[in-house]
């Protein structure tokens, strides 16, 4: 019963909302993954996979791949349904439109294809160090680590590895945690053909920050942070999600800075030379991990007409509440 509600739920999901985004996010268990509404704050049930630590996803593809070390485990993006596995490492992947998942095993980048699982590229990031986190940029890769020096760098490789540019964002000595609490990468672009890249460090004061990082062509061209509040920064070693949104926005999720075991999301965007915070809400229907890396994925539902009514999904759950009261 439970499965047949959450497919319903994500089968008539647009209709009452309009397009809507939907998370995917490993569980604190790290054993199932959640899909969870976060403009609606509607909890979509959640299916089991072995290997819920960092996940990929896209619009485009019905697959969404689930990794952890040594292990990466494919499923169908509505049912959940285990397709295929692999024992490659993708810690932080990104999909893009063709299924194709940009993974990271240490400092080397790993291109793989779903639903087959099978490598077809792979090669240097640039990197001496372990990478935290992976983006597509157009057709060339951007890997996102802390530098033999400590500093914070994204580098810009081409699809034959080529280092394009190397670029520090933050310097050693204003971080705090380093790798532990550095998030994965996420890639927005703007109506205006800007490609921002997203991700969320720990300041030499513990401050939870957001870091914006511009790309002109291959290369950084500026960079923007905001400290964010509500989040948990208990533990260094503590890091949060950070996944593009609906008109080149980006989600933050993280545990709650009171209760460990609440989900808060996030909303920020781009204005200028302005990162801004549009909306913040917390769920407690299930929560996410509080120690160590994960990154999840957020899918953008393009139009209404290819999913049908949240709001049904949402009905069907508290009815189906009743009758168990």
């Amino acid at each position: 019963m439970k499965k047949t509600v959450c497919l319903i739920a994500l089968s008539f999901a647009g209709l009452s909302f309009g397009s809507f985004d939907l998370m995917y996010l490993p569980d604190v268990t790290y054993n199932k993954i959640n899909r969870y509404d976060p403009v609606n704050r509607v909890y979509l049930g959640s299916f089991a996979s072995p290997s819920a630590q960092y996940i990929a996803a896209h619009v485009n593809s019905p697959y969404i791949t689930a990794s952890e070390t040594n292990r990466t485990t494919i499923h169908d993006a509505v049912s959940g349904d285990y397709v295929n596995g692999t024992v490659l490492t993708t810690d932080y992947g990104s999909m893009n439109a063709g299924g194709d998942v940009l993974g990271a095993v240490n400092s080397t980048l790993r291109v793989f294809s779903t639903p087959s699982g099978g490598v077809f590229q792979a090669g240097s990031s640039g990197f001496s160090t372990n990478i935290r986190g992976t983006a597509f940029v157009g057709s060339n890769y951007a890997a996102l680590a802390t530098d033999a020096s400590g500093n914070i760098a994204i580098n810009v490789v081409s699809p034959s590895f080529a280092l394009l540019s190397s670029t520090v964002i933050v310097n050693v000595v204003a971080t705090a945690g380093g790798l532990g609490a550095l998030s994965g990468l996420a890639a927005t672009t703007s109506t205006g053909g800007i490609t921002n890249l997203w991700f969320t460090y720990r300041s030499n004061a513990n401050v939870a920050t957001l870091q914006r990082v511009t790309l002109t062509g291959t290369a950084v061209s500026g960079s923007i942070g905001l400290s964010m509040t509500g989040f948990s920064t208990a533990s260094l070693t503590s890091s949060y999600a950070v996944m593009a949104g609906h008109g080149s926005a980006v989600y933050v999720v993280g545990p709650d800075a009171t209760t460990l075991t609440t989900t808060r999301s996030q909303k920020f965007g781009a204005f200028g030379t302005v990162n801004a915070l549009i909306s913040d809400g917390t769920t407690n229907a299930f929560s996410v991990p509080t120690t160590g890396g994960w990154s999840g994925a957020n899918v953008i539902a393009p139009e209404p007409s290819s999913l049908l009514g949240l709001g049904l999904a949402a009905l069907l759950l508290r009815r189906r509440r009743r009758q168990v009261d």
